[in-house]
């Protein structure tokens, strides 16, 4: 139990110090949490970011930190909040139309807003709508592997600033132990608008449920 308590208390450090501020990165499985059941989870991420094609990816190590909460509501249905120290507040939800919580292939469609009501760190007030589609492979019962793709629109609440569509997907391994869940991925997000520009985000998350 020592042994267990010890890990824990060394993934949220690393978590702590080693986190990023845009929340992208969907780092899950297709399956969905069983009706009754909670979960609370913890992540980071740090990030890449170029605004156009002729500017170099700076990385941006921030350090931020993500905690969500969510609960199934039916066997097929799950719905969150979250919160992370930027100041984004995020509410989501994921719907799964294929398999159950034994397959081997498992997808969810979801949506999603994160919204920064206040400026915080030079980002501006906006709100962003995401629609993820959850895809995972489970070959075994200790690990899977997840594949995200993800449309996001964000909205700038100060007039001015223009609008953004997104376009990209998440992707990496997630490992189950007796300490819950744990995910590491990455991902890559496109501007659609001319003037191009992408993000890269690296990530790891750990999530208990009960």
């Amino acid at each position: 139990m020592k042994i267990i308590k010890y890990n824990s208390i060394a993934i949220l450090f690393f978590m702590i110090f080693f986190a990023g501020c845009i929340p992208f990165l969907k780092m899950e499985s297709g399956r969905t949490l069983p009706r009754g059941k909670s979960s609370i989870g913890f992540s980071a991420t740090s990030y890449n970011y170029s605004n156009n094609r002729n500017t170099k990816y700076k990385w941006e190590p921030l350090f931020d930190f993500q905690v969500r909460a969510k609960r199934g509501i039916t066997d097929r249905l799950e719905l969150g909040v979250g919160l992370n120290n930027i100041g984004f507040f995020m509410f989501d939800g994921k719907y799964q139309v294929i398999g159950d919580k034994n397959s081997d292939f498992a997808m969810s469609l979801g949506l999603g807003a994160d919204a920064l009501f206040s400026q915080s760190r030079g980002i501006d007030k906006n709100l962003k709508v995401s629609i993820p589609v959850y895809m995972s492979i489970h070959p075994s019962e200790k690990f899977y592997f997840f594949l995200n793709p993800q449309f996001s629109r964000q909205v700038a609440l100060k007039k001015g600033h223009d609008s953004l569509n997104f376009f990209g997907a998440s992707m990496g391994v997630g490992f189950y132990n007796r300490i819950g869940e744990i995910n590491v991925g990455g991902d890559y997000f496109r501007f659609l608008q001319s003037r191009g520009g992408s993000i890269y985000q690296f990530g790891v998350a750990y999530k208990y449920t009960f």
